[in-house]
């Protein structure tokens, strides 16, 4: 009981890392780890008058720390403890690193600016963020273990789920989302996971807003079509020529006056003046490349 080894088998002697030669009298104790020498004690106490017990310790030893899971027996008449151990030092680790990966898998999720979610075969929600949850007015745990319709009723994203999980395959949609503030262009990628053999097991998805961009994009192509409207009524010459020196659009009027087609595009204006007046078209096509408006007459 006082912790001196009096005899042990040859796979305790390799999980302590000893010779045979050190086995006599060698002190557990020192070998257990700080953290789990008060279970020693509670273990000895607990046998002082006889019984069974088990305990997981770990050993610090030459080779690196070892966990074991005891089983012990003590004996009354020679003050003994006669225990059994199993090295459990592989599945420690294995856990301790699948800690690790997880944490690092949290801090990913949580501090990502999108939205993460994942679900399981039942489409029943096992892991979300807060980018995911906050728009709506909810929170992870909100979310998590219920299944989407009881979440989100009426939002038909079970379709797109169990395509993703059937065939294996990843998907991208665009999906009008109801937000508080009113309805939101989501862009939302799912892809399915899996485990060691392949098989799919749950589905991941990633969800961005994706509402400025499309308003954005939206106000752009009607604001180049009221441009264009502006270009084709206007009773003067009026010609759009990119960074290269070519033309993009013309205006009916201009194809009018200048005998252009209405296909004349990346032709280059330069190409539509007199031999005589060339040099001084080119020398204005840079200075308005320039941000300059030279004032220049041709023919």
């Amino acid at each position: 009981a006082a912790g001196g080894l009096r005899w042990s088998n040859r796979a305790h002697r390799r999980a302590c890392a000893v010779g045979d030669e050190e086995v006599q009298d060698l002190d557990l104790v020192r070998l257990l780890h700080p953290d789990d020498r008060r279970r020693y004690d509670d273990l000895v106490r607990q046998l002082c008058d006889g019984g069974r017990a088990s305990v997981v310790a770990r050993l610090r030893t030459a080779a690196g720390d070892r966990q074991l899971r005891w089983n012990v027996e003590a004996d009354p008449d020679s003050g003994l403890l006669c225990g059994a151990a199993g090295d459990r030092s592989d599945w420690f680790h294995a856990q301790q690193a699948l800690r690790t990966t997880r944490q690092i898998l949290q801090a990913v999720v949580d501090h990502a600016t999108v939205g993460i979610f994942a679900k399981d075969l039942d489409g029943r929600y096992l892991l979300a963020n807060h980018p995911f949850t906050d728009p709506r007015g909810l929170a992870p745990a909100d979310v998590v273990g219920r299944l989407a319709a009881e979440v989100f009723p009426g939002e038909g994203d079970a379709a797109r789920d169990q395509r993703v999980m059937r065939t294996g395959v990843a998907h991208i949609s665009d999906e009008q989302v109801p937000y508080p503030d009113g309805i939101h262009t989501v862009l939302v990628i799912r892809f399915p996971l899996r485990d060691a053999s392949g098989t799919v097991t749950a589905m991941g998805g990633v969800a961005s807003d994706i509402t400025e961009r499309v308003q954005m994009e939206h106000e752009l192509r009607e604001q180049e079509r009221l441009l264009d409207t502006l270009v084709q009524a206007s009773p003067d010459i009026v010609t759009m020529i990119d960074a290269q020196g070519r033309i993009t659009d013309v205006s009916q009027a201009a194809q009018g006056i200048l005998g252009l087609a209405p296909d004349a595009t990346h032709h280059e204006p330069a190409a539509r003046v007199h031999p005589d007046d060339r040099r001084t078209a080119e020398q204005a096509l840079v200075a308005l490349h320039h941000q300059q408006l030279p004032e220049v007459e041709l023919r």
